[in-house]
């Protein structure tokens, strides 16, 4: 990640959203500021109907009552002809409203007269969160008309903390069914059904739930040594520790989160680790005042099949699943959309999204990927 952050708290206040929900207020006031907007919305939202909620800064609350009411319907900036395969091939993505239509059909719509203009809304910045079945999560910062359009520089911004918002919002939902049923601290990271640990400033375990410890005391894929969270293998520990240190950084345009997954000789597929920051009034309660959270997933943890094997490992839909799986019985984009009942074109798409998801460039290494991955449960 290149460049600086205008606020070196930035980093720390995303992270802590993941924790502490409420904060993604202050998120969201900090990304107006960093952008030049006049507000913002978090929000998730039906594609196809238009109905959803949201998180307001900016303005009063009650603009979202006739937004999900009557505009959400006629939002231009929303609409799209179909939104089921426009969800299809959803990308994470930064866009203005330019981007999306000309300006001219924005400012002749009863979107922008009736409802954006009376709000003071001229220019909108859509950021990209994620994609949930028909629904998408964005933030959208909103600009004034005298403030003219979003600049190439605070585009740059928001891209530089693009991953670090995508990331806390999904380590959020991982969080969610827990924080829902406990106020406590650690009573939310014992419920977790995934492995959470805590370290300090110094990259010290200071807590580990009861799925992560029991990783820890069979020695699958993660040890503690000397205090400090370590793998069955020099290398994965040492990209262990190198994500551990940027999370821990006192450094703003170093301290970031990370993912990677964790191979052991025993695990059929290994386990996924994501690491952030986590300086959090909510886990102030560990003594020393933890700066880092470890959260582990465990694939093969009630997982039998293929399709459940690859939708868990890397994200995928069900749809994108079924496209992998036919590709991986050795069949081309073609034969794979005949046999799914599926166009040649929908198909590729499904495809570019499955590529961008597993790192991966062409058919061949996607499918020596998922060979390494699920290869033996494959029929």
């Amino acid at each position: 990640m290149g460049g600086g952050y205008d606020d070196s708290d930035m980093l720390d206040l995303v992270y802590d959203a993941a924790v502490e929900p409420a904060l993604w207020t202050s998120v969201i006031e900090r990304l107006a500021e960093l952008t030049g907007g006049g507000g913002g919305v978090m929000v998730d939202q039906n594609q196809e109907n238009g109905l959803g909620a949201a998180i307001v800064v900016g303005a009063d609350p009650s603009v979202l009552t006739p937004y999900f009411g009557y505009y959400a319907s006629r939002n231009v900036l929303l609409n799209v002809a179909d939104p089921r395969a426009f969800m299809r091939c959803w990308t994470p993505r930064i866009l203005t409203d330019e981007d999306w239509l000309p300006k001219d059909e924005l400012l002749r719509s009863e979107y922008y007269n009736d409802y954006l203009r009376p709000i003071d809304v001229h220019a909108v910045l859509m950021i990209r969160l994620a994609a949930r079945g028909i629904n998408a999560v964005n933030i959208n910062i909103g600009r004034p008309k005298r403030s003219g359009r979003f600049a190439a520089d605070d585009i740059a911004r928001a891209e530089r903390l693009h991953p670090h918002l995508i990331r806390a919002y999904h380590l959020g939902r991982k969080l969610d069914a827990a924080r829902q049923v406990d106020a406590s601290a650690v009573e939310l990271l014992d419920r977790s059904p995934y492995g959470l640990i805590i370290l300090n400033e110094d990259g010290a375990v200071h807590h580990a739930n009861r799925i992560a410890e029991d990783l820890i005391v069979r020695g699958d894929g993660l040890t503690v040594v000397g205090g400090r969270l370590c793998s069955s293998s020099a290398e994965a520990t040492r990209r262990l520790q190198a994500l551990i240190s940027a999370a821990a950084s006192a450094d703003p345009e170093r301290r970031s989160g990370g993912s990677m997954p964790l191979r052991t000789p025993t695990r059929r597929l290994p386990l996924s680790v994501m690491v952030a920051p986590a300086r959090s009034r909510r886990l102030a309660v560990f003594q020393g005042g933890p700066s880092v959270m470890v959260c582990v997933t465990d694939p093969e943890a009630g997982v039998s099949l293929p399709e459940q094997r690859l939708r868990e490992l890397f994200d995928l839909t069900a749809a994108e699943t079924r496209v992998a799986l036919a590709l991986l019985e050795g069949r081309g984009p073609r034969e794979a959309a005949a046999k799914l009942g599926l166009s040649f074109y929908t198909v590729r798409c499904h495809l570019a999204r499955i590529f961008d998801k597993t790192g991966t460039n062409r058919q061949a290494e996607l499918v020596r990927l998922m060979m390494s991955a699920i290869g033996a449960w494959v029929e």
